[in-house]
């Protein structure tokens, strides 16, 4: 029993703040974030990916931008002409964004909530066969409008940490690409 005792000392200290830190979504949370959530869920199953853009932080699509060197309008119109064009090929199977399951959470330094979504996209691209995505989106909110950002991209975290400070130190999971027999 001796033994024991620190091992799940030990244990309880390693997973403490994490369980701390995920949360119930409040109410008046989930209400706005739903709304928005189930108007890119339209969009998506609908097939109008370019359109997603409209749900990412003017910040973050002017980092993106900066990132390559381009003036952000020049960005945004190429960005969703590339988008366009992906369009043209790809079928929506199914696209969800699984809100029974997304944790409520704060920043490191404590000073943003954020909410972490599961979500799975199927898609099928012409002459590239069927994949299911499985990966996480970050809901931010500014300024009372809710935004969605893809986080399962390599060095997406160090991104949104060089926009947003205050995610230093949050870890988001990669993406899982599976193909669809």
């Amino acid at each position: 029993m001796t033994v024991l005792k620190p091992a799940l000392l030990a244990l309880l200290i390693a997973t403490g703040p994490l369980a701390a830190m995920a949360e119930e979504l409040p109410v008046e949370v989930r209400e706005a974030l739903t709304d928005r959530v189930d108007a890119f869920t339209e969009l998506m199953l609908t097939g109008r990916v370019a359109d997603g853009m409209d749900f990412l932080p003017e910040e973050f699509v002017a980092g993106k931008a900066l990132q390559v060197g381009m003036p952000l309008e020049e960005f945004e119109s190429a960005m969703r002409a590339q988008m366009a064009v992906a369009e043209v090929g790809l079928k929506v199977e199914s696209f969800t964004m699984d809100m029974d399951r997304a944790s409520y959470e704060t920043t490191p330094d404590g000073s943003r909530p954020y909410v972490m979504i599961p979500t799975e996209f199927v898609m099928t691209i012409e002459g590239a066969g069927t994949n299911k995505l499985v990966g996480n989106t970050l809901a931010i909110e500014n300024e009372g409008v809710w935004y969605l950002i893809s986080t399962d991209e390599p060095n997406e975290g160090k991104f949104i940490s060089s926009i947003y400070p205050e995610f230093e130190g949050v870890t988001f999971s990669p993406r899982v690409i599976e193909p669809v027999q």
